[in-house]
């Protein structure tokens, strides 16, 4: 998984935007499956990032526990915001996450171990 966005002066958009949309609406939220590659880690993207040098922006994160990523995107002045969420179900409702045995609540005394790394590279 992969995303660019490079930064730039636009007018609308502030001093510093993002020249990049995606989806037909300013707005919105998905969520896909986050394949393990090296040592059990999914990995995200985002870059070359011309406000920062021209770094990229890398999310790694166990994929045993968290695998799914949700990104979600307001990219309307003046936010031109995006989230990446390495996430633990898929974007469902909680019923349909239980009938498909998919929603796992911790159980009193339960624990469970989570790894995320964020790199500029």
């Amino acid at each position: 998984m992969a995303g660019r966005g490079h930064a730039a002066r636009r007018p609308d958009a502030g001093e510093w935007g993002f020249p990049w949309a995606f989806g037909e609406e300013p707005g919105g939220i998905f969520c896909v499956t986050a394949p393990a590659t090296e040592e059990g880690f999914a990995e995200v993207r985002l870059g070359p990032i011309a406000a920062i040098g021209g770094r990229t922006l890398r999310v790694r994160f166990r994929a045993d526990t968290l695998p799914h990523l949700q990104v979600w995107r307001n990219q309307k002045a003046p936010a031109h915001i995006i989230g990446i969420e390495p996430v633990s179900h898929r974007w469902i409702s909680r019923d349909e996450l239980q009938a498909a045995g998919e929603f796992n609540m911790l159980a009193p005394g339960e624990s469970r171990s989570y790894a995320l790394t964020f790199t500029f590279l």
